[in-house]
């Protein structure tokens, strides 16, 4: 780690514009100087391992003649090699919810997000076959991960990741760290650095943004500086091909668009690749999560806490638990009052007859209720218990 920092340093200083072939034989020197001779138990760095910082390096393009400007060429290419080219294949971390990009996760303090986001970095650490389902719900394949957990003490810490992790093992590709830079006071620069290094890595967490976001300068460019830094850390997750997941809070003013809650500029939302906003209503276990996105379907999903584990689990569409929801709404209300008519329901529910009737038929066809010949609807069990009750009474005969 120490020797590739330096490299990235190297690279990276416009004062001394050294080339790739100048920066090698520099860092074998150090290499040499700093570790050999006895100065470290362990010797140099073998030279297959520098060779692999030097590769790693390229990869990331360090040595680029652009690196000063942080500028590239431009790739112009023309529509019909681009159509008959391979078609290119979006790379999932979590299939169906989270793909490779900048991701913003938010949600209220205390709501339940930092639980939500460890525990699945745990199961994409450990993969399905060891971990289970990510949300009990997304099969995902053992990838390393790099959780910078900044508002934990190590003791919340180690307390949470042994709850979170059952009887499951420890899994060896899951890196933390409790403390960071700032992104733009070397924060940006470690965080290249240890991807170089950790290739393994495909997803990283920073919880949260607001402890390394540097305060903005308070000259009206708010926009424009949550643009720039997000579009630094849009670069490195598309240069490396990781998911980066930045934890945020929301706005404490609500809003019809729940993506409009998310706290700051939009020139946070605009550039990232993935929204996520979790809902919960404090006291209450369950809760929603609102999805959108570049690549990722835009949905709301249900979703449930379970405080004795930990654990968050999707059940499914939000509207599908809507759904539920009002038919067990029904059925309670049925179980007491007997027979009711649709306008009845409507009034004790306190909804619409078009949802009512929607919903009345839904659960006709399920067989949940049924309804006789005067559009009146009561329980299929007590329905049945009437029939029982005159078979009692009256014999098969008479029926």
């Amino acid at each position: 780690m120490t020797l590739t920092s330096m490299i990235g340093s190297l690279c990276r200083s416009e004062t001394l514009d050294l080339d790739r072939e100048t920066i090698e034989a520099v860092m074998h020197t150090i290499n040499e100087n700093r570790y050999g001779h006895g100065k470290h138990p362990d010797g140099t760095l073998p030279e297959r391992e520098l060779e692999n910082i030097f590769k790693s390096a390229e990869n990331a393009r360090w040595f680029s003649s652009d690196r000063g400007l942080g500028l590239a060429s431009p790739v112009i290419e023309m529509l019909p090699d681009v159509m008959n080219a391979p078609t290119p294949v979006t790379r999932w971390i979590v299939p169906g919810l989270l793909s490779e990009g900048l991701c913003i996760f938010s949600g209220k303090p205390k709501s339940g997000k930092s639980w939500m986001i460890f525990a699945m970095q745990i199961g994409c650490a450990l993969g399905t076959e060891v971990g289970g389902l990510v949300l009990g719900r997304y099969p995902v394949e053992p990838m390393g991960v790099l959780y910078l957990s900044l508002e934990d003490t190590p003791a919340r810490f180690y307390e949470r990741t042994r709850k979170l992790l059952g009887e499951r093992p420890i899994p060896a590709n899951f890196a933390r760290a409790l403390d960071w830079k700032p992104l733009l006071a070397g924060g940006l620069a470690d965080l290249e650095t240890w991807l170089a290094v950790h290739p393994e890595t495909k997803l990283v967490v920073i919880d949260t943004l607001a402890r390394v976001r540097t305060a903005t300068s308070g000259n009206g460019g708010m926009y424009q500086e949550d643009s720039d830094l997000m579009s630094q850390l849009q670069a490195i997750a598309k240069q490396f091909h990781i998911a980066l997941v930045l934890v945020h809070h929301l706005r404490k003013m609500g809003s019809s668009d729940v993506f409009d809650e998310i706290s700051g500029s939009t020139g946070l939302t605009g550039v990232a690749d993935t929204t996520l906003v979790l809902k919960r209503e404090r006291n209450q276990n369950d809760g929603t999560l609102s999805v959108t996105g570049r690549q990722v379907e835009e949905q709301e999903l249900a979703v449930t806490f379970d405080p004795a584990t930990g654990h968050w689990s999707c059940t499914g569409k939000a509207a599908e638990r809507a759904v539920s929801q009002g038919k067990q709404e029904i059925l309670d209300l049925l179980r007491e009052k007997g027979t009711l008519s649709n306008s009845e329901i409507a009034q004790a529910v306190e909804k619409t007859r078009t949802t009512i009737n929607t919903l009345l038929s839904r659960m006709v066809q399920e067989k949940l209720i049924v309804k006789d010949g005067y559009g009146l609807y009561t329980l299929k069990q007590e329905k049945e218990d009437q029939v029982w009750d005159s078979e009692a009474l009256f014999g098969n005969d008479e029926l």
